[in-house]
């Protein structure tokens, strides 16, 4: 069933290259996670000569080269720690070690193949008055009174799904969009957030946890309503206790200013076309 609708406001990242966009991010914005695809080529794969048709009913079918599964890479930043099992990257050691991986990608695939693409991105936007410089590693950092100030800091998360299929608006926004796709990475989600001290003892506030900004439910165990997160969705995820995030669009540079003001990496649209629904049934129990 298709519903024709007038517009649909987005904001969409205009590169799809996990380097082009690690290196594109001003100094406030941090990489937060990063989710990583490289498929493989659907040419010169080659069948199983035992267990292949006529024979048996299907082909088995063995890639000829190599490909990146769907993998997340954490990285070090001011927002939030990655889980305990995952290696944090720095985004200069990052970029210096994945560039060389798909270098070795590249080797075995045409230029029609499909290349290396993030499928999803978490940034996090802290101002600029709290930067500066690990003198060790040379990249920039953030300073501890980012967290004893109780500084607002803003997450964004961009996702590339099928919610928004863009195959007849593909000449248009050539670039961001990865061969044979039609969906565009874009904005689903941003948080108003405030950094919370990082010591501990019985006078601070600071718990233990991934999150190095205030929670909702920490924000209501210390009965302190100033302190919990604005959380802005896109229709595709919705959620209780969240704000419509098209509303916002046009606003952004207001809350991730260097994000939108000091880079070409995000570009906003207003989009027109038609909204494909679908209706599931779902069985809770058998009458009969």
């Amino acid at each position: 069933m298709a519903v024709t609708i007038d517009s649909k406001r987005i904001a969409y990242l205009t590169e799809y290259d996990p380097v082009a966009v690690v290196e594109s991010l001003p100094k406030p914005v941090f990489p937060v996670k990063m989710t990583i695809r490289c498929p493989p080529t659907r040419e010169g794969d080659t069948s199983d000569e035992t267990y292949s048709t006529p024979e048996y009913p299907v082909d088995i079918v063995e890639p000829t080269t190599r490909y990146v599964p769907s993998t997340t890479v954490h990285f070090d930043n001011p927002a939030s720690r990655p889980p305990s099992s995952a290696k944090v990257w720095q985004a200069g050691e990052f970029t210096t070690a994945f560039t060389e991986q798909i270098g070795v990608l590249n080797e075995e695939r045409s230029e029609d193949d499909p290349v290396a693409q993030l499928t999803s991105l978490t940034v996090v936007e802290v101002p600029q008055a709290y930067l500066t410089t690990d003198v060790e590693r040379g990249s920039i950092a953030v300073k501890p009174d980012l967290y004893e100030d109780e500084a607002e800091i803003t997450l964004a998360q961009f996702i590339r799904n099928a919610s928004i299929s863009a195959t007849e608006i593909k000449s248009e926004i050539e670039g961001s969009i990865p061969k044979r796709s039609r969906a565009l990475t874009h904005l689903t989600e941003f948080i108003e957030a405030v950094a919370k001290p990082t010591r501990y003892g019985k006078q601070t506030r600071s718990e233990p946890g991934r999150a190095r900004y205030y929670t909702e439910p920490e924000a209501e165990k210390y009965n302190d309503l100033s302190v919990t997160p604005a959380v802005y969705r896109s229709d595709f995820i919705g959620g209780d206790s969240t704000r419509p995030l098209s509303p916002f669009i046009d606003e952004l540079d207001a809350f991730l200013p260097s994000l939108f003001r000091n880079s070409d990496l995000i570009r906003t649209a207003v989009l027109s076309g038609e909204e494909q629904q679908e209706t599931t049934f779902r069985a809770e129990s058998i009458i009969e």
